[in-house]
């Protein structure tokens, strides 16, 4: 009996040393790949399709003046807006536009993405890298606030990965 508890013992030692000495389990293991053979850059995306994009009219959503603080951006001329059609994602009706904003490096605009519900909006500052730099929130019947990235993140993911969908498909820049 007492040889029976001692390799139990023994066993589940070894099984939880492998365990944890897993790659996987040690966060080690690779992320996959995206699908489309290599990271996503919708700032590299959009800058390069932006004539090819069909910009919105003058009554075309704009980028509420606490967004512009918070990022500060939006200071040196009106942004473009393109709108995507509303859909319902996750069981909630959302609407979502991109904004090409210019800076004072004509070259290098910001682009801003918004995602908004009947209950709430972010805005998504994105990075020339194509990360996400910075979020603005807006809570219905609450002030705008500048929140941290990772609590905006899978949102924000899903969103690229569908405006990059879109720009894909996008004509060159006209010359």
């Amino acid at each position: 009996m007492k040889v029976a508890r001692i390799l139990g013992i023994f066993a589940a030692s070894v099984f939880s040393l492998l365990l944890v000495s897993s790659p996987a389990l040690r966060g080690q293991a690779k992320p996959a790949a995206p699908a489309s053979g290599g990271p996503v850059n919708l700032y590299q995306d959009v800058v390069s399709h932006q004539g090819g994009i069909t910009w919105a009219a003058a009554s075309a959503p704009t980028i509420p003046d606490d967004v512009c603080k918070i990022f500060k951006s939006c200071s040196n001329g009106a942004a473009k807006a393109f709108v995507m059609p509303a859909a319902t994602l996750g069981g909630v009706k959302t609407g979502r536009a991109l904004f090409l904003v210019p800076t004072k490096d004509a070259q290098h605009p910001d682009v801003v993405l918004e995602d908004q519900t009947t209950s709430s909006a972010y805005f998504f500052l994105l990075g020339q890298d194509g990360s996400l730099n910075s979020t603005a929130y807006l809570e219905a019947g609450k002030p705008w606030y500048h929140i941290a990235n990772s609590l905006a993140q899978n949102k924000f993911d899903r969103d690229v990965k569908d405006w990059h969908d879109w720009a894909s498909k996008l004509p060159a820049k006209k010359p």
